[in-house]
């Protein structure tokens, strides 16, 4: 149980990562 934690919360920080780049850069289109 505590693997399937660790994944989710993997999983959760790389899209957070992946959303504020995003967002940091609208200017070039991504």
């Amino acid at each position: 149980m505590i693997a399937y934690s660790l994944i989710a919360l993997i999983i959760i920080a790389l899209g957070t990562t992946i959303y504020v780049v995003r967002k940091k850069r609208k200017d070039r289109g991504w």
